[in-house]
């Protein structure tokens, strides 16, 4: 009987020693820290020594905001860097270059509002009954599209004569080539010495003279000119410029027509 009785106590003692009784844990503590980039280790510990281990992710890291190391402009590329509060680690990434491109105009490039670089070619206007519908400006004309070259060929030809008294004799003729029935047509001329300089009239001081005429001129028809246009003394050279058409429609075109007679030249330029 005392035999047995120490064999069970050894067994009871054994059993303790193995903890073959339910463990009874404790908090869990760290056993390893975790960093931004590798998990930590917690623990806790049993009465009779026995613990349990479980991993804790790591904490990735905190980054603060973007710091520009170097500002981008248009060709050249710019550098930003921020760290992590914690380790200290540092990322960098490119500012890619670029232009600030405006949008091209009737009348501009594409152009950069940084360096003020041009890229391409403007647009051009837009012509719809001589306003742009792209801007909306009132657009002047080639009026060699609306009226033709001058008639060389006709009986006084392109060409001024000067009478006696120094009046100056304009001879033009041109076709309607607007596809409309002109109601008036304006010209502008301007006169010129023998050197080029701008000659003034005798009588009014001026160097040009705007005229208008009365049609109607049909499509294919001409318009004329053979008047007596002004008294120039020192005219050499007698240009055609500015002309306006106003047409039965109530449309108007006007531009520059910018032909040119001398002294019973008939040549055009």
């Amino acid at each position: 009987m005392k035999k047995i009785l120490i064999i069970m106590v050894f067994l009871f003692s054994l059993s303790l020693f193995s903890c073959g009784h339910e463990h009874s844990y404790g908090s869990w503590s760290t056993y390893k820290s975790a960093t931004c980039t590798s998990s930590g280790i917690q623990r806790r510990t049993c009465s009779c020594g026995e613990f349990e281990e479980k991993t804790v992710s790591s904490t990735g890291h905190k980054y603060g905001s973007w710091t520009i190391e170097r500002q981008p402009t248009c060709t050249v590329d710019g550098i930003k860097s921020k760290k992590c509060s914690a380790c200290g680690d540092e990322i960098t990434e490119t500012i890619t270059a670029s232009h600030s491109w405006q949008n091209a105009t009737c009348t501009t490039p594409k152009k950069c509002s940084k360096c003020g670089e041009t890229d391409g070619q403007e647009l051009g206007h837009s012509d719809n009954g001589g306003i742009c519908s792209r801007c909306g400006e009132k657009l002047s004309i080639d009026m060699k599209t609306k009226v033709g070259d001058p008639d060389v060929n006709s009986f006084f030809g392109f060409s001024y004569y000067k009478n006696s008294a120094d009046g100056i004799k304009l001879c033009w003729q041109a076709e309607n080539i607007s596809g409309k029935t002109i109601k008036y047509y304006t010209i502008t001329v301007y006169f010129y010495n023998s050197v080029d300089d701008p000659a003034a009239s005798e009588i009014t001081g001026k160097t040009s003279k705007t005229m208008k005429f009365v049609g109607p001129v049909n499509p294919s028809e001409n318009l004329i000119i053979f008047n007596i246009v002004d008294y120039v003394p020192t005219c050499r050279k007698v240009l055609l410029g500015e002309i306006t058409l106003e047409y039965m429609d109530g449309t108007v075109d006007t531009g520059w027509y910018g032909y040119y007679t001398t002294y019973h030249n008939s040549s055009l330029k």
